[in-house]
């Protein structure tokens, strides 16, 4: 939490602990008590010896074991505790495991007026957890040759346990033992972290977003060092330098501005190169190795026809786009008895017409003066070829050209006709 290792507060945190301590130092003073005195009687005190006894059978037993005795004494006392050491060892097994073994034993008491204490020895597992611990122990008392189960839990706030399990349920020699109990630790709160992003409520200027520790507690989405709030490109990790934005091609346009954003390029174009140094940009050349023209998308034309070169099926002639640069063929038949008039006129018209409509204007003038000088006279013209679609806009550039300059539409016709693999062409002719 907010940078520092921590851990929960009721958890163990070693790998291994040895201890020693001594129990019941000191001593305990009697106002009024009542003793057995003995002169000079020697001896020990056992516990096996009275245990199980009624209190006339424990006075028969001291009486036979140390003697007749002299008088009954009443009236202050003192007796010490009966003092214990204790040596525990403690060790962490993993994944929250611990095992531990103690061994107390009675230390010697330098009067023979005190209590006693038989020798123990504890050994057990124990897991621990945030919110608890359980652990088992077996204990071993060899003055008496007894053997004892026992519990410990704690869960929150809440201990209990039994250093005698098998005690509550039935007799085993031993008395039966629980105990229960709070504990209540101070001053050991966790700081609150709304966001649970390891930064505290306290030093967290985003406390309801999950963020990092350097940017105080704000988030960082990319991960680049740069806290969203101040990162241009917030899912893509970029350098500081560029407001957390990359440059992959490092050509110093930024990827989110880069058309060619893996290939180095120039600012002018985006980001893009230009390999044939042509003025157009390859992301936007279709013919990016080839030096062409700006209006051609970067692909030259050779003969200056509008049609670029790689869609120009006759590069020797300037043609029409709509026809791949090619001009429509003249497939006029011969007729003979035109006069002089309608023969120069028709074959000026041939002339012009194989250009296609741009060409209407060259010869407009003339034929609508002759139109007008013969009503009764019509200009036909069919168009043949195999593809439809680019007869169909001869049809309508001638239709359009034709009317706009003057042609009656009465004195006008214009047929299309689709004939597989013929170029396209026309056949023009006076018509009655």
């Amino acid at each position: 939490m907010d940078g520092k290792r921590r851990a929960a507060e009721e958890m163990t945190k070693y790998l291994f602990r040895i201890g020693f301590s001594v129990l019941d130092i000191g001593e305990i003073q009697y106002n009024r008590i009542t003793t057995y005195a003995t002169a000079n009687r020697s001896g020990t005190f056992r516990r096996t010896d009275y245990e199980d006894k009624a209190p006339n059978q424990i006075e028969s037993q001291l009486l036979s074991q140390f003697g007749p005795t002299t008088s009954l004494v009443t009236g202050e006392a003192v007796r010490r505790l009966p003092q214990t050491t204790s040596v525990q060892l403690d060790v962490y097994l993993g994944r929250s495991w611990f095992g531990n073994v103690v061994y107390q034993t009675a230390m010697p008491i330098q009067t023979n007026a005190g209590l006693y204490r038989g020798a123990v020895l504890a050994v057990g597992p124990r897991s621990e957890g945030p919110g608890g611990e359980l652990a088992g122990t077996v204990y071993y008392y060899p003055d008496i040759q007894k053997v004892a189960l026992g519990l410990h839990g704690k869960a929150g706030i809440f201990i209990f346990g039994s250093d005698n399990l098998l005690g509550i349920f039935g007799d085993n020699g031993l008395p039966p033992h629980v105990y229960a109990g709070l504990s209540l630790p101070f001053n050991a709160r966790r700081p609150k972290d709304r966001d649970k992003d390891r930064v505290s409520d306290k030093l967290d200027r985003c406390p309801d977003v999950p963020g990092v520790l350097a940017f105080g507690g704000c988030p960082d989405t990319d991960l680049d060092g740069v806290a969203d709030s101040d990162d241009t490109c917030p899912t893509v990790a970029g350098p500081v330098a560029t407001n957390g934005c990359p440059d992959t091609d490092l050509d110093g346009v930024l990827d989110k501005d880069d058309r060619c954003p893996k290939v180095p390029g120039l600012a002018r174009y985006n980001g893009c190169p230009d390999t044939d140094n042509d003025g157009v940009g390859d992301d936007r050349d279709e013919c990016p190795t080839i030096v062409g023209r700006a209006d051609m998308a970067g692909c030259p034309d050779t003969d200056n026809d509008g049609t670029p070169d790689q869609r120009d099926l006759c590069q020797s002639e300037v043609g029409l786009n709509e026809l791949d640069g090619c001009l429509l063929k003249d497939r006029t038949l011969p007729v003979a008895g035109l006069s002089d008039t309608d023969a120069l006129l028709l074959a000026q018209l041939r002339r012009a017409f194989v250009q296609g409509p741009r060409a209407v204007p060259t010869v407009a003038s003339a034929l609508v003066q002759h139109l007008r000088a013969q009503p009764s006279q019509k200009l036909s013209i069919e168009l043949t070829g195999q593809k439809e679609s680019a007869l169909r806009q001869m049809e309508n550039g001638f239709r359009d050209e034709l009317t706009r300059l003057g042609v009656p539409t009465g004195q006008l016709i214009i047929t299309t006709q689709v004939k597989e693999g013929l170029p396209a062409g026309f056949a023009v002719a006076w018509a009655l």
